[in-house]
């Protein structure tokens, strides 16, 4: 079977949203011709493990859950991140690695 080509999924901070990391989405996307995909969550409102089960969600339904991945966190978004791997199975996702950016 083939395999899929990885994405790039970015994950913003507190009190942000999916638009704060577009810029650098779409930069990572032209230079490594991978597609990226930014995802919100509102990171003011939730517990971390309904963020967590929230966004898993969102990006299994764009990318489904064979899809090797890649993530590109800013602050919040890797706690979030931390949090999905923690979920059984990872939540359904196929984690390759992440860049967490402080």
């Amino acid at each position: 079977t083939a395999t899929s080509a990885p994405k790039v999924v970015f994950l913003h901070g507190l009190w942000r949203r999916k638009e704060s990391m577009a810029k650098l989405a779409q930069k990572v996307e032209e230079l490594s011709g991978y597609e990226t995909l930014c995802i919100g969550y509102p990171s003011s409102s939730q517990p971390l493990g309904a963020l967590a089960d929230m966004t898993a969600r969102q990006i299994r339904e764009v990318v489904g859950s064979d899809v090797p991945l890649w993530a590109v966190t800013h602050s919040m978004g890797g706690v979030v991140l931390r949090h999905m791997q923690a979920l059984p199975d990872g939540a359904g996702l196929n984690w390759c690695g992440t860049c967490m950016l402080a």
